[in-house]
């Protein structure tokens, strides 16, 4: 019982799911293997952690036609070591007796121990009654991605690990804190027409590839407890954070009483040069408004003084000093899209939002210093 599959098929889905088998704890170690299910002229791929599933259906050259399926639990280790730099066709032959999975690769032939499918995880299966919305994948993995960078890594605040994912009539919007920044993305889309509330595991984007064409349509369907991602022969399944999430939408002031406009890649490559120097915990960063459109860039060190550097800002009004962390600054604006980024505030102890020109927004909460 054989059949061949090209190892770039098996070595992409191991490299994008290796978070899932590579972590699992002695007590549950069956979640460091991947199952192989065989069918004829095909393979399901799956690997678990069992709050995030990913699956995915990959063709094969099959010879052998057969009336039921085998599965395999293969330790995703043994499998990626196995497979490691080899290119092109690979035949593989199970042996549920022996409990191996035979792999032939450039005329060598490894025997891999398997476990006992029968322990492996069952699926989520097919959520059919949930809330179902259509995405371009290459978008929705993109800003899956970018508001992820604001999550908390916490799980003593599960809430704040997690994207706060809201669907109404007419668009979505998705947003994650960790409470120092805040990420927002909001979509238009006339399809949508159903509502629901739901916080979705900051990682989802992080099981999608990162080279997605443009134009693949994905569904993304969330019930009550859990949900699914599906495009093309990929299947995600994810369990919800059953959790309340802060209500963003206060911190984000109706207008902005001052601000300026920077370039993206001038504005971050400053931030980066002038915070590096801050060594104190808060990384902070001092912005003030200058003569003429010019915004300076200041922080002070102890064995060097004060660093400070200059920029050009369009649509400059006068604004009141403030002071953030260098740090997170720099990690929204390398989120923002190249070009112009709108930077604006009230007051200096109200937060500051940062949007760039692709309608991507964050909020940053600034620190309290003499600025």
């Amino acid at each position: 019982m054989s059949f061949g599959i090209q190892a770039k098929e098996l070595n992409d889905y191991l490299s994008l799911t290796r978070p899932l088998w590579s972590r699992a704890t002695n007590s549950l170690s069956i979640l460091n293997c991947v199952q192989v299910e065989v069918q004829y002229g095909y393979v399901m791929l799956t690997a678990t952690n069992l709050d995030i599933t990913v699956i995915r259906k990959v063709e094969v050259i099959d010879p052998e036609p057969r009336d039921e399926g085998v599965a395999m639990a293969i330790p995703g280790k043994d499998l990626a070591v196995a497979l490691k730099g080899v290119k092109g066709l690979i035949v593989c032959t199970p042996d549920l007796d022996n409990l191996s999975f035979r792999v032939g690769v450039n005329g060598i032939v490894l025997d891999l121990d398997c476990r006992d499918e029968t322990e492996f995880p069952p699926s989520m299966g097919i959520l059919a009654d949930g809330v179902a919305s259509a995405w371009d994948l290459q978008v929705l993995a993109h800003e899956l991605r970018r508001v992820k960078e604001c999550a908390g890594v916490d799980p003593g605040r599960l809430a704040y690990t997690g994207i706060d994912t809201k669907l109404f009539e007419g668009g979505a919007t998705i947003a994650a804190t960790n409470g120092h920044v805040l990420g927002v993305r909001r979509f238009a889309d006339p399809d949508f027409t159903a509502e629901i509330n739901a916080i979705i595991p900051g990682s989802l984007g992080r099981y999608i590839p990162r080279k997605v064409a443009a134009g693949i349509d994905a569904a993304l369907v969330l019930g009550a407890e859990r949900g699914s991602l599906k495009w093309e022969s990929n299947r995600i399944d994810f369990r919800l954070i059953q959790s309340m999430y802060p209500t963003w939408e206060k911190l984000i002031p109706e207008k902005f009483e001052h601000g300026f406009t920077v370039d993206q890649e001038s504005f971050l490559r400053t931030v980066f040069r002038v915070g590096q120097m801050a060594q104190d915990n808060t990384h902070a960063l001092k912005v003030h408004h200058l003569a003429a459109g010019n915004v300076e860039l200041c922080t002070t060190t102890k064995d060097v003084g004060t660093c400070s550097a200059t920029v050009w800002a369009d649509d400059c009004t006068e604004f009141p000093g403030f002071a953030v962390s260098a740090v997170y600054l720099a990690d929204i604006l390398g989120q923002c899209a190249a070009g112009p980024v709108r930077i604006e505030l009230n007051e200096s102890l109200q937060p500051i939002s940062v949007t760039s020109a692709d309608g991507w927004q964050a909020l940053i909460m600034p620190i309290r210093v003499v600025v």
